[in-house]
């Protein structure tokens, strides 16, 4: 007679998927165990402008606009000052109200002949200089602000040019911008006249006035010397 064996299929699987599940759990701890903890939050101080820092380009420029403070003037500055300006406002008047004279010619106040000293005496210093060969002679212009002046190699006045406007030019009034007309109405009878030229001769000098045909105008007043060199 045959003993029954016991079945034991299906405990045997129910007792494989506990120890499958069992395994899962012990390796997801074993995982959480070794993995390694999130870094914790660095902290960040903020950051403080240095107290010796330099300053910067715009800094400058902003305080040097906003900084419009004059330096002082001493009693001797502001009476140097105001003499220059009461002898400018005395050469500008006798310029303006002067009237053309061949016989001793004048443009702007100035002589042929008069010295540099004259010059800057009446006009101060020239804003710039350059060489102008003229004929076998060289002259040294002084470039002031509307007219330059030449000189000759013995530091005398050669020439005045006048060619910037509202300037007085000590020609009965007569100014840059002005129409030919009212110069030979001033001026007198001019020595020679064309559309572009007008010329009138004075004791040791000729006086040249060039004109825009275009816009009928004067555009240059010049006196220069006639003597030979």
């Amino acid at each position: 007679m045959k003993v029954p064996v016991p079945y034991t299929g299906r405990f045997q699987a129910r007792t494989s998927i506990k120890l499958s599940v069992a395994i899962a759990v012990i390796a997801l701890s074993l995982t959480a165990c070794l993995s390694p903890a999130p870094p914790a939050p660095t902290y960040v101080p903020a950051i403080e402008p240095a107290a010796t820092a330099g300053t910067s380009p715009q800094k400058s420029y902003w305080d040097k606009k906003t900084d419009q403070s004059e330096p002082p003037q001493t009693e001797d500055t502001e009476k140097s000052a105001s003499a220059l300006h009461e002898q400018h406002n005395q050469d500008g008047d006798a310029v303006t109200s002067a009237l053309w004279q061949p016989a001793s010619p004048l443009l702007k106040g100035i002589a042929i002949g008069d010295s540099i000293a004259d010059i800057h005496r009446i006009y101060g210093k020239e804003n710039s200089t350059y060489r102008l060969t003229e004929d076998k002679e060289t002259i040294i212009v002084l470039e002031y602000d509307g007219f330059s002046i030449g000189l000759n190699d013995k530091n005398a006045v050669h020439f005045v040019e006048i060619y910037g406007k509202m300037l007085p030019t000590g020609l009965s009034g007569i100014q840059i911008g002005d129409h030919p007309e009212e110069a030979v109405q001033e001026l007198g009878k001019p020595e020679k006249q064309t559309d572009y030229l007008l010329t009138f001769s004075a004791v040791g000098a000729l006086l040249k006035l060039d004109i825009d045909p275009d816009q009928n105008e004067i555009i240059s007043i010049k006196l220069m010397s006639t003597a030979a060199s």
